[in-house]
């Protein structure tokens, strides 16, 4: 497989496993009826979790930036249409859908910049540990440690194992990846 057909890859098959999971929370509610206040999440946590934690691996992934870049255009085209539509009831909603969508620029750019620096820091300590397996941490006493308990930092020890690996011509395992990245 070439490096875009495994990313296309990644992206479909976490894009349907979060539509499975929303669709099965979904149907547990409805079979479940009203459950009381927090009884339902503490007796079902890992479908709403899996969830959570793969749209906060997408939000803070470098592809946030991508999402800020298409936000801020979207912004300065409310924000011109704001302008043209002078001081009228809507020039004053453009201009706030603007502000709306200026703050979500922000907001996303930020997240991407810190999955990014995340990203970074994992290649840098996977390209110098490849000897390691992907989720293992070599401690100064020659032992291991195993990092897959200590989400986010398993998604990104994943991506960077792959990117690695695939720079340097080495033959991955795309069920380890997938596992590593989704964490199932």
């Amino acid at each position: 497989m070439t490096e875009d057909e495994i990313v296309n890859e990644v992206a479909r098959r976490v894009a349907k496993r979060i539509v499975e999971a929303k669709r099965a929370h979904k149907k547990m509610n409805e079979a479940l009826g009203p459950v009381p206040g927090p009884l339902g999440t503490a007796a079902f946590p890992f479908s709403k979790f899996m969830v959570n934690a793969l749209q906060f691996q997408f939000q803070y992934s470098p592809l946030s930036i991508a999402s800020s870049a298409y936000h801020t255009v979207g912004a300065g085209a409310l924000r011109r249409k704001a302008l043209s539509e002078a001081a009228g009831e809507m020039g004053e909603k453009y201009s706030r859908q603007a502000d709306a969508k200026f703050r979500k620029a922000r907001e996303d750019f930020s997240r991407g910049m810190v999955g990014t620096a995340a990203l970074y820091a994992a290649v840098q300590h996977r390209a110098g540990n490849q000897d390691t397996k992907w989720y293992e941490y070599k401690n100064e006493d020659g032992t291991t440690t195993d990092l897959r308990p200590f989400f986010p930092i398993t998604p990104y020890l994943a991506v960077a194992d792959l990117y690695v690996k695939v720079s340097e011509g080495k033959p991955i395992d795309g069920k380890e990846f997938m596992e590593g990245f989704t964490g199932a």
